[in-house]
């Protein structure tokens, strides 16, 4: 097991230093808010996109299609699991800081910090199958997250459960796993290109975060501690045990649990901002659960590779 902590910490380490010159580019000036954004933009659009695109393109079998789906229905199953645990073991009295907390320990950012790490350690197979977490995550951060953290149902927004960057993507990357489809050489080759800085362009743009994010105050916040261990601990551990037991193994639980490891994410703290609520916890939150995933991603998908 140490073997398989050690390979995924070196991963990891190659992560934390492109996130590390974000955040010098962040003090130093050299990257603003508005560079920031469109690296977070060129990410969301381009990048991701290209990877799934690229991601998708492996023969239709009926293995590989029912492995998908098993990850799709193992995600969900888990979704519902972490929100009764989360709720009921973040007592916070504050009803704005509760509905952020609860949020940011259920919902993680699998994609940007999910999909560096799944390509790093397998590949175009670790995002394939990665990426049914990451189906159903924006599904249930624009309904359950939204009417959870607004306190009101009728926010729920079902346009952008379904129409968003991340579903559109795997859309996408779905009709060609599907249809078979494949780029003429050239547009291949362009896709392939785009797709390679899938890992250096999303550290940068979390390194800037976290260059404008006041660590020591999130410190100082049991609640936020709280938030940390089940998003970072408690909620992994209960997914990759789960999918264990029932029966998933390699590849499929590998990628799985990679994107169900990764900290909290940043799309809260924009919901928290929208309706309301305490945007600052958000991004703390976010920020602190980023800073700590360095050390315990390694550790649970060190245990992931141990046991699959």
């Amino acid at each position: 097991m140490l073997g398989n902590i050690l390979t995924v910490g070196e991963q990891a380490l190659i992560l934390f230093l492109l996130m590390v010159i974000g955040f010098i580019m962040g003090k130093t000036k050299l990257l603003n808010d508005e560079g920031s954004k469109a690296l977070s933009n060129l990410a969301l659009y381009v990048i991701v996109p290209s990877t799934l695109i690229k991601a998708f393109q492996l023969d239709l079998t009926h293995e590989t299609l029912y492995s998908y789906l098993s990850c799709i229905a193992a995600t969900s199953v888990a979704y519902v699991i972490y929100f009764v645990v989360t709720v009921l073991l973040i007592r916070e009295k504050d009803r704005s800081k509760r509905s952020v907390l609860v949020t940011e320990a259920i919902f993680s950012n699998c994609n940007f910090m999910g999909f560096p790490l799944m390509a790093a350690l397998m590949g175009a197979n670790g995002i394939f199958y990665g990426s049914a977490y990451c189906t159903v995550s924006p599904v249930l951060v624009w309904t359950l997250g939204v009417a959870y953290i607004s306190g009101d149902w009728k926010n729920l927004n079902l346009k952008k459960a379904i129409i968003n960057p991340g579903v559109v993507s795997i859309a996408l990357g779905l009709f060609v796993f599907i249809t078979g489809f494949r780029f003429p050489p050239l547009l291949d080759t362009v896709i392939s290109d785009v797709s390679s800085m899938a890992i250096p362009i999303p550290m940068l743009a979390i390194g800037y975060m976290l260059s404008h994010s006041d660590i020591k105050s999130a410190m100082r916040d049991k609640n936020v501690w709280i938030c940390t261990v089940l998003r970072l601990i408690v909620l992994p551990l209960i997914l990759l045990f789960g999918m264990y037991a029932a029966g998933f193994r390699g590849e499929p639980l590998l990628g799985t649990v990679i994107a169900g490891a990764t900290p909290g994410a940043a799309m809260i703290a924009m919901l928290a901002q929208r309706y309301e609520q305490d945007e600052t916890l958000a991004a703390l939150t976010c920020s602190f659960t980023t800073l700590l995933s360095i050390v315990t991603m390694p550790i649970i998908v060190g245990l992931a590779q141990t046991i699959m």
